[in-house]
């Protein structure tokens, strides 16, 4: 397998970083502040303080597109990452059958 061309990684490294930038500020919405979130949030018993909370659903906005904002410079990329990975990791546990049951055949946790 041949290495990836100088320019390519680049653009899927830009790629990646304005996806995780849109993501964060297109949650800046009614939509996701006054349903999506406290749907989220409101999987388990220690995060349902949290459900109803606007300020909460602003910072997972903004924490998410702070990621995309991390990824762009190397001193803050390991965080970036770091929190990425416990992101996605906490939005799966939170849609998993054992919490709000989204996704019953759990297909998204296997892909």
């Amino acid at each position: 397998m041949e290495k990836p061309t100088k320019e390519l990684l680049p653009a899927l490294q830009y790629l990646l970083i304005f996806t995780y930038f849109w993501s964060g500020i297109q949650k800046i919405n009614p939509h996701y502040i006054d349903g999506v979130h406290p749907w989220l949030f409101s999987a388990f018993d220690w995060s349902e303080p949290f459900a109803n909370n606007v300020m909460i659903g602003y910072a997972t906005a903004i924490v998410e597109a702070l990621i995309g904002v991390g990824l762009v410079f190397r001193v803050t990329r390991k965080i970036a990452v770091i929190t990425g990975i416990l992101m996605h990791g906490l939005i799966l546990a939170m849609i998993s059958p054992w919490a709000l049951d989204w996704n019953s055949s759990f297909t998204l946790g296997i892909w």
